[in-house]
């Protein structure tokens, strides 16, 4: 696409978002679509409103989840990729995340309450739901045995 078609594929979202503001899915499509296009601020800013409008939509948390780990903040990220994973458990990519910034993150997430040995569980727990979810997936599989 050239630079004119992602402006007006932006321009149909943003109508579309205009027409129906409080619809968490028209957020939620829109900001994937600026994400990526590299329009960061304005999908995590969508991505907040829906998430305002539908606290319960795993998707939305998986999103921001990947928003806050791309911007550095792996504390946050694991925060938003674990509520996925809680609110979507038999998600196995939900659990594959969630495991993903525990295990590679352990140190910058764990403060006085969980200590990096308790975040390496979570991850290992995580992986373990991913692969039991997914048995034929092999990342997750891998991910699993590799936590060890």
């Amino acid at each position: 696409m050239t630079g004119a078609d992602l402006e007006k594929v932006a321009g149909i979202y943003a109508e579309i978002v205009k027409r129906h503001p409080s619809n968490a899915d028209a957020l939620d499509a829109s900001a994937e679509f600026l994400w990526s296009i590299d329009w960061r601020s304005d999908a995590m800013a969508q991505w907040e409103t829906a998430e305002t409008l539908a606290p319960k939509n795993a998707e939305i948390a998986n999103h921001l989840g990947g928003c806050h780990l791309a911007l550095g903040n792996a504390k946050r990220a694991t925060e938003y990729f674990e509520r996925a994973a809680q609110l979507d458990p038999e998600s196995a990519l939900y659990h594959f995340n969630a495991g993903n910034t525990c295990f590679v993150f352990r140190r910058e997430i764990s403060d006085a309450t969980h200590d990096a040995d308790a975040v390496m569980l979570r991850a290992l727990d995580h992986f373990r739901q991913a692969a039991l979810l997914e048995p034929f997936n092999a990342e997750y599989a891998r991910s699993f045995a590799e936590t060890f």
